[in-house]
């Protein structure tokens, strides 16, 4: 390929984001308007995309639009469906719809399934007629920025209100909005919340994880059912974490074997749990150590319920650390990656402490084990 042709394909890219940003500039220049009162809601959309975590974190919106507007019903749109089912226990919540928005970009949007799935997703929120609709998502790209601004712009919600991209300065989509800038010195949680606090809105940062007590009654019988007795101190493990995955970033199985072994030793009764795709890694974890693998046996709010019964949990930055954190067990996070995301990490609260590094082999053993006790006698 000719060296010119190489430096216009590279080029390309960077046209691409600035012409989108210009049209979505102009587009939010003409739809300026004053900010609007915030009167009576009955309808409240929230955009937010991701795994189980990301879900976790709007917990303290659901809680506190319930507190402000405890007639109102939440609507959530959300990647999928299965990953935010668990917010349905909240009584607010009517509907969780997934919107597969990761599938659309500027060389999609016009074929069949992308263009359908854009539609389908219009034609709900416009037929439901919301009063008032947040997005607490901030898309890494911008054609996902497009097609969310997009939507808003079109919704037909009385009130819109969300996180402002910087590319769009003073202007903005929203009645009401905070800049994306912002979330550089946030953890989430607080990033919301201030969000809420502009609306009008008296919230806090406190997730929850929605138990109930047949799911501890649940996870007793499925112990009794494999002959496991639990025992305090307890450790629960998650060795497992979808994104991490992907990217080679989980930490070892020599370094959670070894983990395991040093909390065994200690006295800690250690269960390791995950999802079907991670129940190798709890086999290879606990073989030849007396640790229980539960990978693979536990639905999400057995798993859960676990989390709560135990006195630590130490896991890859993944759901069930969010989790961990949510029902009240001091946690340890281990995060190898360049990456690394603080607004996801950093939770101003004092039962969680997580490790972050370049890569996974950068931590060792001796420093989780460390924090593990650390934690454990605060």
């Amino acid at each position: 390929m000719p060296e010119k042709l190489k430096s216009w394909k590279h080029f390309f890219p960077f046209l691409k984001e600035k012409f989108i940003q210009g049209i979505l500039l102009l587009m939010a220049f003409v739809e300026g308007r004053r900010t609007r009162a915030l009167t009576s809601v009955d309808k409240v959309l929230l955009f937010r995309f991701g795994g189980i975590g990301d879900m976790i974190l709007i917990t303290p919106v659901i809680k506190a639009l319930e507190n402000n507007y405890p007639n109102a019903g939440v609507y959530v749109v959300c990647s999928d469906k299965i990953k935010a089912e668990f917010l349905m226990r909240y009584p607010n919540v009517k509907e969780v719809k997934a919107f597969d928005l990761y599938s659309i970009d500027t060389r999609t949007i016009l074929k069949g399934k992308p263009r359908k799935e854009f539609l389908r997703m219009l034609r709900y929120i416009r037929r439901n007629k919301f009063d008032l609709l947040i997005n607490l998502h901030i898309p890494a790209l911008i054609d996902w920025w497009a097609v969310e601004l997009i939507l808003i712009l079109l919704s037909g919600a009385k009130i819109k209100a969300g996180i402002n991209p910087l590319f769009l300065g003073t202007y903005s989509f929203y009645h009401f909005w905070v800049s994306e800038e912002r979330k550089a010195n946030m953890h989430y949680t607080e990033l919301f919340n201030f969000l809420l606090k502009v609306i009008g809105i008296e919230g806090d940062i406190h997730t929850s994880f929605p138990l109930l007590e047949e799911d501890k009654t649940s996870l007793q019988l499925l112990l009794k059912n494999y002959d496991i007795k639990l025992t305090s101190p307890l450790a629960c493990l998650h060795p497992g974490g979808y994104r991490l995955s992907l990217e080679s970033k989980l930490w070892s199985v020599s370094n959670f074997k070894e983990l395991a072994s040093r909390l065994i030793r200690y006295g800690f009764k250690v269960v390791v749990i995950g999802n079907k795709d991670e129940e190798k890694l709890g086999r290879a974890i606990c073989e030849g150590i007396p640790c229980i693998n539960l990978a693979g046996k536990l639905n999400i709010f057995q798993a859960a319920a676990l989390i709560q019964t135990s006195d630590l949990f130490i896991g890859n930055d993944s759901g069930p650390l969010h989790i961990a954190v949510a029902v009240g067990t001091k946690a340890v996070g281990i995060c190898g990656r360049p990456d690394a995301e603080p607004e996801y990490y950093k939770y101003p609260k004092d039962n969680i402490y997580v490790i972050v590094r370049h890569s996974p082999e950068l931590i060792g053993v001796d420093e989780v084990f460390s924090k593990a006790l650390e934690l454990f006698f605060k």
